[in-house]
């Protein structure tokens, strides 16, 4: 019988470079390199299956923002983790921050937790 748990094993490393759970959190593209989102790509998931439901979400760069839009479905507990300086090249200490129609705010450039409920994130450089 084949060793088919070396192929689940890299099924989950791959996934997990879109998303993971971590404890009641889900972690939204912790591995999604930066530069598969130049020349106008999008990058995402559609209905990946995690303990909190079902996942979709696109990331997509816009005039140098990147922009998160989830589609309802999962709702973790703890929320969505995402690293808004990882998504932003260059931006080593803070980025401008705004979830659906609330006004911005600036965040450190590290992982943002975002409630259960929101489904469109603009990530920007702040401008110097």
């Amino acid at each position: 019988m084949p060793h088919t748990w070396v192929g689940s094993g890299a099924v989950l490393s791959i996934l997990s470079l879109f998303a993971y759970e971590d404890g009641e959190r889900l972690v939204l593209a912790g591995g999604v390199d930066p530069q598969w989102l130049d020349g106008g790509a999008a990058v995402g998931v559609q209905n990946m299956v995690t303990g909190f439901g079902p996942l979709s979400y696109t990331l997509e760069r816009t005039d140098g923002s990147v922009v998160l839009t989830l589609d309802p479905g999962a709702s973790p507990p703890g929320g969505f983790v995402i690293d808004a300086g990882a998504l932003l090249p260059g931006s080593t200490e803070s980025v401008r921050l705004t979830i659906g129609h609330s006004p911005s705010r600036v965040v450190g450039a590290g992982p943002v937790t975002l409630g259960g409920g929101v489904r469109r994130v603009v990530f920007e450089h702040l401008s110097p």
